[in-house]
């Protein structure tokens, strides 16, 4: 089945886009030819003899446009761009004419390829920025364009270090998956995808670009040169409560943007907060390695996280929502405050033990912190156990008067 489609996307209707307004550019089209494709090229009712071709970036879309010639009818397809690789060529023939093209696929369909030839160097370069913001670019090193500096941590099958982008000279932070197995491959792209749904938000980190070389991805991340929070608590610690309020407030607004898009981050901690500007304590949230859509019924089921920020109801058995992440920030917010995890143990089993069955609002009471009477409120709606009755971020921002103070 092609990746192409004829059925215009919801996103073009919703901002009423009238595409015979919009500027296309001229393109030649070629479906590579085997006897797949030449079927495709049926289908798709392709022929370069009786038709022109059009191309351009709509709403996150490559829009391809078919002109018939001899009946003058025009026809659209829509290919999304999270959903393609892109091998961009830029080559000098024999006759010294500079030949512009993008061979692009689909991420699950390698054998579907469809061939791109630009009439100018602008009208190339417009399109392949589209691509290299929103698509898999495939098959260059990244040491062509990028400088490495130094190593900066690994995870689970990733390691992240830090670039100099060669040209620019800015800071990044490139997470590489080397010979990934398919299972870490559907996650990688999971998380791909949750990043670019997230991209309008400005709390959760930028990412710039994906490439592919051979069997490797490189995600590239802007970089956030004060580190975690985590950091800057073991240097600071404990936090004040007049800090802590500027960072709740935050955390709420941007899981506010992701819950209303049905975003859970599942691994919500200090280590996973950036800080992107110290002097105005501005954070950002990274690493949506297990992140998942609340739809997402099959994964959602399983228990995964960090012992001792877990959501007690998931550990029960119940499913992840979005409550779920909010459950997660208190016990973020009390280890900031205390120095302490909500939930001891010397061992995995015993933090887990003591995060299902330990009731966190009762120590919470019994803590007797130096808080104000508006930041334990907060904590205490957040500590529900009973995922049901738990407050939702939009909640907290508009129960909590406190949160509006700084």
């Amino acid at each position: 089945m092609s990746y192409l489609s004829t059925i215009r996307p919801i996103e073009i209707n919703e901002q009423n886009i009238d595409l015979e307004q919009e500027d296309f550019y001229q393109i030649q089209l070629r479906i590579l030819q085997n006897d797949k494709n030449q079927q495709l090229n049926k289908k798709l009712k392709f022929n370069q003899t009786t038709q022109s071709y059009g191309i351009a970036c709509i709403c996150d879309y490559l829009v391809i446009r078919v002109q018939n010639i001899q009946e003058n009818g025009i026809l659209y397809y829509y290919l999304g761009f999270s959903n393609i690789k892109v091998k961009m060529i830029s080559n000098s023939q024999a006759n010294e004419q500079l030949h512009l093209q993008a061979l692009i696929w689909h991420i699950n369909q390698a054998q579907e390829r469809i061939l791109i030839t630009f009439n100018t160097t602008s009208e190339y370069e417009k399109i392949c920025l589209n691509f290299k913001k929103h698509s898999i670019i495939y098959g260059i090193d990244i040491n062509r364009q990028y400088k490495f500096k130094q190593y900066l941590g690994s995870g689970n099958q990733a390691e992240v270090s830090l670039y100099k982008d060669l040209i620019t000279k800015k800071l990044y932070a490139i997470k590489s998956y080397l010979n990934i197995n398919s299972e870490c491959k559907r996650v990688m792209m999971r998380e791909i995808n949750i990043l670019r749904q997230l991209k309008t938000c400005p709390g959760v980190i930028k990412l710039k670009r994906v490439y592919q070389y051979k069997s490797d991805f490189h995600l590239v991340f802007e970089y956030a040169k004060y580190g975690s929070l985590q950091e800057y608590a073991l240097q600071n610690s404990p936090l004040n409560e007049k800090d802590c309020i500027k960072i709740l407030k935050q955390l709420l607004e941007i899981l506010n943007f992701m819950h209303q898009k049905g975003i859970i981050h599942r691994d919500l901690k200090a280590d996973n907060i950036l800080i992107k500007d110290q002097s105005k304590m501005l954070i950002c949230i990274s690493d949506f390695g297990i992140a998942i859509n609340e739809k997402d019924f099959i994964n959602s089921k399983i228990k995964c996280g960090t012992p001792g920020y877990v959501d007690p109801s998931v550990l029960k058995g119940e499913r992840f929502s979005t409550k779920s992440d909010l459950f997660s920030l208190a016990c973020t917010f009390y280890n900031l405050l205390t120095k302490e995890h909500i939930f001891p143990g010397n061992t995995v089993e015993q933090v887990l033990f003591n995060n299902t069955n330990l009731d966190p609002q009762q120590r919470l009471l019994r803590q007797n912190l130096n808080l104000s009477r508006g930041f334990l409120e907060i904590m205490n709606m957040m500590f529900e156990r009973d995922q049901n009755k738990r407050v939702t971020a939009a909640q907290c921002l508009k129960v909590s008067k406190i949160l509006h103070l700084f």
